[in-house]
This record gives C-alpha cells, structure tokens and sequence, in this order.
C-alpha cells in the first residue's frame, strides 16, 4: 500500500466555477481565478507510505497561481514572510474554507517531533496554530460545516494507551478528530486497526475517507462514507 513521492501535491480551486452553460470551449477552469497548491521537496530512496505520508522533508510552501495557466503568476502565501522559524516547515495538507477566506495545512516547524494544525487568514496572512497535542500528529484537515476542522491524527481516546501499529511497516496508525475552528471542543472517533486518512467532505455532509483493513486474507484499502 505505498506511493512514489511527488514534489507538487495539486491543487484545490481558489474560487469554484460559477453556472453551468457556456459554449463548447469552456474549459475545467473557466471561472476560477486562481489555484493553491502545496510544493514540497521530492522524496527520494523509494515508495512513500500512502497511509502515513509524514516524512519531515523541508522546505514546503503553499503557492498560488494566478490566473491558473501556464504564463499564470506565482505567488507564495505560505510561509516565508512568517520569520526564520517558519523557513524550514513542512506542509502536508490542507484545505480552503468554504467561503475561499482561510486555509487549514498540518504542518511541521523545524525542532517539532510532530505535524500540527494551523490556518493561514488570506486576508491578513496571519496564522494560527490550533492545540492539538504536541506529541502526536494532526494532519490532512479539511473544513467542516459549523466552523469545524476534521483531520486524522495519531492520539487516541483512552489516555496513555499506545496507539495500534499497522501491519506491515509497524508505523502508528490513524484515527480522525474534530476540533472547533476558535480550537475548543477537540474529539476523537473510534479507533481503527490501521489507518484512516484523506477526509473529503461530501455535498450531504458526510464524509468520505480511506480506511486500511485487515480482515483474514484481506488487505485492502476502503472508501467509507462517514456521518
């Protein structure tokens, strides 16, 4: 269950494509103005581990490309202009809020043993790191309604009981939580033998995520539609 590393994780659309008409040239992108994307460093000496994917490997940086064509203007917008802490962050994630003003990315600062999760204001360039617990990993966000975040993360429920090891590369497995975006009101769902990563929100408000089994002579990786 692995992947080959890529230098550019793309992209999610800065603002959503508006009507539905249109001439037969109009292209994926018409109406979008720009996109963000996350460019890291390549990952070298073989596959990644798809169900982890959290090798510090810095610099990383959240870009925009304006508009979204080849001769488009880049722009970084995360998070160089922060200060010397910030110049060896990793980014591993992200998401936009649903009103396009904010962006949710784990991310790992230079000396942390861990991914966090912070939201970047796109007005103001501001950011916030949200308190998650600096001992384990909080990555993958998305943006849930009611001002909510979802990500999956190596904490568990039961206080000081050690996290479940998957069964090939023995790393910790992960589990999905909830924290209000003011960071109040923090939860963990059930715990999994192996991984649960890549939350989408769906347009009915669930959520779709992978999850790894192990069942008996399965080894696979399931798309689960969570409420």
């Amino acid at each position: 269950m692995k992947r080959t590393g890529l230098i550019i994780a793309l992209a999610a659309l800065w603002a959503m494509p508006v009507g539905c008409g249109g001439d037969d040239n109009d292209g994926a992108l018409d109406g979008v103005d720009s996109i963000v994307f996350i460019q890291r460093q390549p990952q070298y000496g073989g596959m990644g581990d798809i169900f982890q994917n959290m090798p510090y490997n810095p610099p990383a940086r959240l870009v925009t490309l304006t508009p979204p064509t080849a001769d488009g203007e880049l722009e970084v917008i995360c998070c160089d202009h922060l200060g010397p802490e910030f110049q060896n962050m990793d980014i591993n994630g992200y998401d936009i809020s649903f009103d396009a003003s904010e962006i949710a990315f784990s991310g790992r600062l230079d000396g942390d043993p861990v991914y966090g999760l912070f939201v970047l204001d796109l007005a103001t360039g501001e950011v916030e790191q949200l308190p998650t617990d600096p001992t384990e990993h909080a990555i993958y966000p998305i943006f849930m309604p009611g001002d909510r975040i979802m990500f999956n993360t190596t904490a568990v429920v039961e206080a000081g009981a050690p996290q479940f090891r998957d069964e090939y590369e023995r790393g910790e497995t992960t589990q999905l939580g909830i924290i209000n975006r003011d960071g109040s009101g923090l939860t963990l769902t059930a715990r999994n033998l192996s991984h649960i990563v890549h939350g989408s929100m769906m347009h009915d408000g669930r959520v779709l995520v992978t999850q790894w089994d192990h069942l008996n002579q399965m080894n696979s990786g399931h798309l689960l539609a969570m409420d």
